[in-house]
C-alpha cells in the first residue's frame, strides 16, 4: 500500500487506520520504527561527517531521545483540534 505524506510517496505493508489483523498491524508498526531508525542513523552519521569536516566550527549534536518532541507535537495537535472543533487522538 502506498500512503502520501508532504506528497511523498512511501510504501507501507497495511494501514492501521482501517483494521486489519493484529499481525499486519504490528507489522506496520515494526515497518515504520525501522524507517524512523534509519533516518535517525543517516542524521547521526551526517553530524558525525560534518564535525569531522570542519573540526575548527563548534560541533553539532543529535540528541536522540525524542520524548520532548512527542511531547510537543502531541499539544499542538491537541490545540489544533480545539480550535477547529475537531477531536484529536
Amino acid at each position: 500500500m502506498m500512503l502520501f505524506e508532504n506528497g511523498i510517496a512511501t510504501k507501507h505493508c497495511f494501514d492501521t487506520d482501517t483494521g486489519g489483523t493484529k499481525t499486519l498491524r504490528q507489522k506496520s508498526t515494526k515497518q515504520r520504527r525501522e524507517a524512523i531508525a534509519d533516518h535517525v542513523y543517516r542524521a547521526v552519521c551526517d553530524v558525525e561527517r560534518m564535525n569531522k569536516m570542519f573540526p575548527q566550527d563548534p560541533h553539532l549534536n543529535f540528541f536522540t531521545d525524542f520524548s520532548d518532541d512527542v511531547a510537543e507535537l502531541r499539544a499542538a495537535e491537541k490545540m489544533k483540534g480545539e480550535g477547529d472543533g475537531s477531536e484529536a487522538a
